[in-house]
């Protein structure tokens, strides 16, 4: 949201209050607006009015009831995206390089599971459940942290195709999910802020 919208982002959200009898102060108004400023006013908007349709509780709701709305519970979203990526090891496997339309997806494959060549490799039938469970966990410790681009996982025979430099061998990734979705994923790649990033979530997760 924009500086200039404010206003409008103030009457949505005594909206909201009126709906559950609470009230909000300015500085509760401040600080919903900096903590709710990644999303569109219409996203802010329709994230209110869901709310207040399905919301049974008659206390106000919190941001991140608000930020759910708009991305989804993160352990719904992150079984659908376990499935996906065991649909596409059983696919595709290691020798592809493969390009997700999650970009949360990836980093939790690159630096939770050490790879796409690693985690193929690794996985097998027996250890589906574990992996699920784990994805899961990896997954919400990702899933807030703004994470919008994010460069392939190279496969077995673009790493060594690479390594020996034949360069005009290596194969587009298979792109996995949303077409238009993976393309802008593919288009960024991971930031060295954004490696560290991800670096420290693993270690605290």
């Amino acid at each position: 949201m924009l500086k200039s919208e404010f206003k409008t982002f103030c009457e949505i959200m005594w909206g909201v209050a009126d709906n559950f009898g609470a009230e909000i102060n300015k500085y509760g108004l401040k600080m919903r607006f900096q903590a709710l400023k990644e999303l569109t006013i219409d996203e802010l908007r329709q994230a209110a009015m869901n709310v207040i349709k399905s919301r049974k509780y008659t206390k106000m709701p919190t941001v991140a009831e608000i930020l759910e709305q708009v991305r989804g519970n993160p352990d719904d979203i992150a079984m659908v995206e376990a499935g996906k990526v065991l649909q596409a090891i059983k696919r595709y496997g290691a020798y592809s390089s493969v390009v997700f339309d999650n970009p949360v997806t990836m980093a939790v494959i690159h630096q939770g599971f050490g790879g796409w060549i690693k985690l193929c490799t690794d996985l097998n039938a027996q250890d589906e459940k574990w992996f699920m469970k784990d994805f899961v966990n990896t997954y919400r410790a990702f899933h807030n942290q703004k994470i919008e681009h994010f460069d392939h996982l190279p496969g077995i025979t673009e790493t060594q195709n690479s390594a020996r430099g034949f360069d005009t061998h290596i194969p587009e990734p298979v792109l996995i999910g949303n077409r238009s979705a993976v393309k802008r994923i593919q288009n960024g790649t991971v930031e060295p802020q954004v490696s560290k990033l991800l670096e420290n979530i693993t270690k605290d997760s």
